[in-house]
This record gives C-alpha cells, sequence and structure tokens, in this order.
C-alpha cells in the first residue's frame, strides 16, 4: 500500500517505501524507475560479461599472455645465459680479480663465481617480475577475478606511491638544508 514494489516475474526484487523517496528528495515513482534502471544496467552487464563469448575471448586473451610471457622467459632466460658465458669468457683478460696493493682479496675465479652468481640472481628476479606482472593481467580479464589484479598491483603500488609522497614532501626540507650548509660553510 504504502511501498513500489519492482518485481522480475513473482519475484519481488526490491522495496521502495516513502521514507526512501524522503530521504532521497524525490517521489516513490522516480526512485522506483531509477532504481529499476540500476538494477537493470547491472544484470544486463553481468549477462554480457559472463556470456559464452565473453568467455571464450577473456579465454583466448589470457592463452595469449601466457604464450607472450613464456616467451618473454625464453628469451630473458637465452639473454642471461649468454652474459653468463660472456662473463666467464672475461677470466683472465678483463676480469683479473680484485687486489689492494699486494693483498689479493678476489682472485679470478672467484669474481667470476660472484659475478655468475650476481647474473643468476638477477635473471630470477626478471623472472619473478614478468610472472608477477603478468598474473594481474590475467586475472584482470576475467570479472569474478579482477578485485585479485587490484590487489597484486596495490601491493607494489601502494608503496611506490607512498615512498614517492615521501620525497616529494621532504624536498622542502632538504632544500633549507642545502641553504643551511652553504650559509654555514661560506
Amino acid at each position: 500500500e504504502s511501498t513500489f514494489d519492482i518485481v522480475n516475474g513473482e519475484t519481488i526484487v526490491m522495496s521502495i517505501s516513502e521514507n526512501d523517496a524522503i530521504w532521497n528528495n524525490t517521489t516513490i515513482k522516480e526512485l522506483a524507475e531509477k532504481y529499476r534502471m540500476t538494477i537493470t544496467k547491472a544484470v544486463l552487464n553481468y549477462k554480457q560479461e559472463t556470456s559464452f563469448t565473453t568467455l571464450l575471448k577473456e579465454i583466448g586473451l589470457a592463452a595469449l599472455v601466457l604464450i607472450i610471457l613464456i616467451v618473454l622467459l625464453y628469451f630473458v632466460g637465452k639473454l642471461f645465459n649468454w652474459t653468463n658465458n660472456k662473463i666467464k669468457q672475461q677470466e683472465g683478460k678483463r676480469i683479473n680479480g680484485l687486489k689492494i696493493k699486494n693483498y689479493t682479496v678476489l682472485d679470478a675465479s672467484r669474481q667470476v663465481g660472484f659475478l655468475t652468481g650476481l647474473n643468476t640472481i638477477i635473471k630470477w628476479g626478471v623472472f619473478l617480475l614478468l610472472v608477477y606482472i603478468a598474473l594481474p593481467i590475467i586475472f584482470g580479464l576475467f570479472p569474478w577475478t579482477q578485485n585479485f589484479a587490484q590487489t597484486l598491483f596495490g601491493y607494489v603500488f601502494n608503496p611506490l606511491k607512498k615512498i614517492g609522497s615521501g620525497l616529494w614532501n621532504y624536498l622542502p626540507n632538504l632544500f633549507t638544508i642545502i641553504v643551511i650548509f652553504f650559509v654555514f660553510r661560506y
């Protein structure tokens, strides 16, 4: 009697009362029409996002991203293997070890070992970075996993934003310190 019902067949989806209309500063009929349009738009959007053709396209895009990731990992691995071989070839040529006066801190073989180990660590870091970038892209393709993508990107970008903001906010203090330093120096 005092409510306006939005129905789907025999099912009542939502009821709007006069108090709802008063709080939204409109009439019951206008508010019901607004909510009906919002619900209709959301249902149509959901049906379109989860349709068979859309899912096939998203699966195809995910497969394409995985293929690109595998190709990138292959070529990055080749690149780091090439640099590893170049480091080993330079033993005794450019890499002669590290000496301080008459004391040998690192001989050439240990220095090559250190550089190849560093090369391997950087290689695995790049591998992890590529996979970490690919995962949110894949998660972002499907509607039910988009929150995972935002969370994964947030783990990286939120700290970077905080660091950048902190540096930006510290610049005036840095200029003050530089001025004070030069005033007292001269």
